[in-house]
């Protein structure tokens, strides 16, 4: 899958959604590639404006991949008004709670999927 394949940017009610597809990184070059592509994307949008949904389903959890995880988390804070995180359950959920948090991102809503986690922003915005 190529970087910019994994970004899906879209509208639905006025309000600016970006799907972020982290599955199947298969080391964490290939996770600073999509950040650097993220980052982009991201900086389009007017601050507080972007729903965000991130898919880190089969995603490898490690101290390198989580400390970028939070660094990218940082980065785009200030442009996200809402965020989701699909595909998570157990230990990892924690992890990336505990990261989001270290960055500065409260409020986190988790689902497995993508269109559930549509509505629960849509909801809670």
């Amino acid at each position: 899958m190529e970087q910019m394949e994994r970004i899906e940017e879209f509208e639905i009610g006025g309000k600016n959604f970006m799907y972020i597809d982290l599955t199947m990184l298969k080391n964490t070059d290939e996770l600073r590639e999509v950040a650097g592509v993220v980052k982009a994307a991201v900086a389009k949008y007017p601050e507080a404006s972007l729903h965000m949904i991130t898919n880190l389903g089969d995603f490898w959890l490690d101290s390198e991949s989580m400390s970028m995880f939070e660094q990218c988390i940082a980065l785009n804070v200030n442009y996200t008004k809402a965020c989701a995180i699909t595909g998570m359950d157990g230990i990892k959920k924690l992890m990336v709670k505990a990261a989001a948090k270290k960055a500065g991102k409260s409020g986190i809503v988790f689902s497995f999927t993508k269109e559930r986690a549509i509505e629960l922003l849509l909801a809670q915005t």
